[in-house]
Parts: C-alpha cells; structure tokens; sequence
C-alpha cells in the first residue's frame, strides 16, 4: 500500500480534548497523548476539541471544530510474518 499527503490539504488525526478540555487523548483508546506539535498560537479556541494537521504549516497540529470537514490519517495494523 504506498501512501502519500498532499501539502497544502489539512488533517484529521486521532488526537482530542472533548472529555477535558486541554488535556489531550488519543480518541480511538483515550490514552494520553505524550507529545504535542502544535503550530504557533494553537490551541486557540475552548470550543475546538479535535486536533488535525495544517498541510500548509508544515504539518503542524491546530485545534477545530470536530464537525469540519477534512481529510483524515488512520492508524492501520499488519501482521509480520518470517518465512525464512
């Protein structure tokens, strides 16, 4: 599977402060999020509880509304297998 991320495109990753505000988890697990790379002056706004990427600044996190409308990144298990 070959992935790629256009640059100028914002976002959506697994990361969100709904449950308390500032205090960001993985949504998926609710496991704290240990790092934080949020873009200068994010997070910016109490009522913005989801966090995606700006293709525009370098892929740096900001905080939005969870109801916007973007692309999203997803986390995708595979299996290993040694057939030597």
């Amino acid at each position: 599977m070959e992935c790629y991320v256009k640059k100028l495109t914002n976002y959506w990753i697994d990361v969100t402060d709904q449950g308390t505000p500032g205090t960001y988890v993985y949504g998926s697990t609710q496991a704290p999020v240990n790092f934080l790379d949020f873009n200068r002056g994010e997070p910016n706004n109490a009522n913005h509880h989801c966090v995606g990427f700006l293709g525009e600044a370098d892929f740096r996190w900001d905080d939005a509304p969870c109801s916007m409308k973007r692309n999203f990144i997803c986390e995708m298990k595979t299996e290993v297998y040694d057939v030597r």
